[in-house]
């Protein structure tokens, strides 16, 4: 593989924003429908429309700080797949970013790579037995998906951004459907008068919990600003920005469907609603009648889309961190740890848990050091 400055993943490094948009789309697809549903409900009576404006404001402002903090770092340790830092330690003085500085970042992103690689696996693992293979054990589910899923991700970057592309219509556009579907066919008038307790306003304490919670969902967006470098084509930043924004709304309109057929309590209990809510569609003259299962299939597809971008993050701070020379062997040692704790702890609830804890620390140190290194730029001037 290449190691040129502009060249991250592969040999030449560019891929369209096409791609790029579809990336996002499928990594974000299976976090914002089986993930984000729960944290939603914290504030008393379900869901409410002022914790999602905030969600929305900080995500945009978040990818605001870090599509412009990817511009000014002369390498990024997350996906940058050298040898070491050693070919760019002058620049890095340079440019105001240190060695010590690098290495924090790889850290840092490193430790969010293990949490969402150990959440997808266990998420996998619990949609699979949900839904599918309830007698199954776990890590005869779970080791499948991160020997595909890790060698996926050990490749060049537009292989996998070619392969992500394919993949993303493929199962977006039947949930879009299915989901278009099941609010055509079971969500009736009455069910509706649940929206306007959505407006009703809530606790400030229960708004701002609920708002930072949801946005754990999207941390995700820190590594893939870093694909704005990787494209030939211009105005790349509007592709974050038009996509964000496409797939908040889109979450908004999830979490007013799903407040309407099950309500707060419901949502609760449920450990998905999104594909448990298709149970209930049935169309006449069509035979298949367990939705929940084709809609879990589809879904899972996503989590193994998300879990390639996850595996390729892990490993290449790994590659970083980790001394020798010899790249592969790093790659893999941290893909059977990350696959071998979710199958001796696969509890799905503490990945829960362990992830939006991450995240929300991975969130907090990212924008700090985007936001010290643009004040830097700014005083240096």
């Amino acid at each position: 593989m290449s190691e040129g400055v502009g060249i991250m993943f592969g040999r030449n490094g560019k891929i369209s924003k096409r791609q790029i948009r579809r990336i996002l789309i499928l990594e974000q697809a299976a976090k914002i429908g089986l993930l984000l549903p729960l944290p939603a409900q914290i504030p008393e009576g379900g869901f409410s429309i002022w914790s999602w404006i905030l969600t929305a404001a900080l995500t945009f402002l978040y990818l605001k700080i870090m599509l412009d903090f990817s511009k000014k770092l002369p390498e990024y340790p997350a996906t940058d797949r050298k040898k070491g830092m050693e070919n760019k330690a002058a620049e890095n003085r340079k440019d105001g970013t240190g060695q010590a500085e690098i290495a924090i970042l790889t850290v840092v992103y490193g430790i969010y790579g293990l949490a969402d690689v150990f959440f997808l696996l266990c998420l996998f693992a619990e949609v699979a037995q949900c839904f599918l293979l309830p007698e199954q054990k776990i890590w005869m589910l779970i080791l499948p998906a991160a020997a595909v899923c890790s060698f996926a991700a050990d490749h060049r970057l537009e292989v996998r951004a070619k392969f992500l592309e394919v993949l993303c219509p493929i199962l977006t556009f039947p949930v879009m459907l299915l989901l278009l579907v099941l609010a055509v066919l079971t969500i009736r008038g009455g069910q509706f008068g649940t929206l306007g307790e959505m407006m009703r306003p809530s606790a400030p304490g229960s708004i701002w919990i609920a708002g930072i919670a949801m946005l754990s969902v999207f941390a995700g967006l820190g590594s893939d600003v870093f694909l704005q470098r990787e494209t030939e084509e211009q105005q790349s930043r509007s592709v974050f920005e038009k996509t964000t924004g496409s797939m908040l709304i889109g979450s908004l309109l999830l979490l007013f469907l799903l407040q309407a057929v099950f309500g707060a309590g419901g949502i609760r209990a449920l450990p998905f609603s999104v594909i448990t809510a298709m149970s209930n569609s049935k169309i006449k003259g069509i035979f298949l009648q367990r939705w929940d299962v084709l809609f879990a299939v589809f879904f899972l597809g996503m989590v193994c889309g998300a879990l390639v971008s996850g595996f390729t993050v892990l490993g290449t701070c790994s590659e970083r961190l980790l001394p020798g020379k010899k790249k592969k062997w790093k790659w893999w040692l941290m893909a059977a740890a990350a696959s071998a704790a979710a199958c001796v702890s696969p509890s799905y609830e503490k990945s829960v848990q362990l992830y939006e804890l991450v995240s929300l620390g991975f969130l907090g140190i990212t924008m700090l050091m985007a936001l010290l290194k643009i004040i830097r730029k700014i005083y240096c001037k």
